[in-house]
C-alpha cells in the first residue's frame, strides 16, 4: 500500500526526451518535471511540449460564471479581488479531482508554475488506492454507500456530471470528487453521503498527514491522471501562479 506514486524527471534537451516523458506519464500517476531552463517563455515551452505528448483539450472556464470556455489554459493565480474562489485564493484547497463536474474526461491534467509562493502553496496528493484501501478496511459502511450512490456535480450553466464517487472503469477503481461542486439537485441520501465523505477526507486522511506535498519552482510542471489520485493545495503567503491544462494521448 503507500507505494511511490509520484516520480521526478529532469528536463533534457535530448531529442528523445518527449518520448521518455510520455512513457513515464503513462506509467506513473503523478510526474514532476523539473530543472527547466531559466528565463524562457514557459507557456510557449509547455504548448510545444504537450503537442509532442498528445492532443491539447481546452479546459478553460470563465472565472465569474464557471461556464466552460474551451480555452487552452486556466490560470490559478492569487487575486485578492477574487479570493472568494479557490482558483484565486491563498487558502488551503481540499482534496478533489479537477474534472469532477466537467462534461468530459481527460487522459492527463497538468500544471506549470509561473510564480511560486514565498511560503507554502505546495500541491498535495493522495493515491486513490490508499483511500480505497482505508475505506474498505476501516470504513466499510461508508465504502458500501459510496459504491452504490450516484452523485450529481456541476458548475456554471453548462458543466454537469453524474457519477459515483468511486467507480469502476476497465476493472480499475477510480475517483470523481469535488465537495464544493456537489449539486443541490442531489437526493437526500447523496447529500448525506457527500458530507460524510468530505468529513472522512478532512478528519481521517488530511488530519492523519497522508497527503504528499509537491512544491513547484518557477518552470516546473506536474502531470497527473486525475481520477487515480485526489489533489489539493496548502495555503500560502505571497504571490503564486500556476497554469492548468489537459491533454489526451495520441
Amino acid at each position: 500500500m503507500f507505494h511511490t506514486f509520484i516520480k521526478d524527471i529532469s528536463y533534457s534537451t535530448s531529442i528523445d526526451f518527449p518520448e521518455q516523458l510520455k512513457k513515464l506519464i503513462k506509467e506513473t500517476k503523478v510526474v514532476h518535471l523539473k530543472d527547466l531552463p531559466e528565463n524562457i517563455d514557459y507557456k510557449e515551452f509547455y504548448s510545444d511540449l504537450v503537442l509532442q505528448l498528445g492532443e491539447i483539450v481546452g479546459i478553460g472556464e470563465d472565472a465569474l460564471t464557471g461556464n466552460a470556455t474551451q480555452e487552452q489554459w486556466t490560470d490559478i493565480r492569487y487575486d485578492k479581488a477574487r479570493e472568494t474562489t479557490f482558483r484565486h485564493s491563498n487558502t488551503r484547497q481540499p482534496l478533489h479531482t479537477d474534472a469532477a463536474y466537467a462534461s468530459f474526461d481527460l487522459d492527463v491534467n497538468f500544471f506549470f508554475c509561473l510564480e511560486n509562493a514565498e511560503i507554502g502553496g505546495a500541491t498535495t496528493f493522495v493515491d486513490a488506492e490508499s483511500i480505497i484501501y482505508i475505506l474498505s478496511k476501516y470504513e466499510p459502511e461508508l465504502f458500501d454507500r459510496i459504491q452504490k450512490t450516484e452523485v450529481k456535480f456541476g458548475k456554471g450553466e453548462d458543466q454537469r456530471k453524474t457519477r459515483k464517487i468511486i467507480y469502476r472503469e476497465d476493472s480499475v477503481l477510480k475517483l470523481n470528487w469535488n465537495y464544493y461542486r456537489v449539486s443541490p439537485e442531489n437526493t437526500v441520501d447523496a447529500k448525506a453521503l457527500c458530507e460524510d465523505f468530505h468529513n472522512f477526507l478532512e478528519n481521517r486522511i488530511v488530519a492523519a498527514g497522508l497527503q504528499t506535498p509537491v512544491t513547484l519552482k518557477v518552470g516546473d510542471g506536474l502531470f497527473f491522471h486525475d481520477t487515480t489520485i485526489l489533489h489539493g493545495r496548502n495555503s500560502f503567503f505571497g504571490e503564486r501562479c500556476l497554469i492548468k491544462g489537459g491533454f489526451n494521448f495520441n
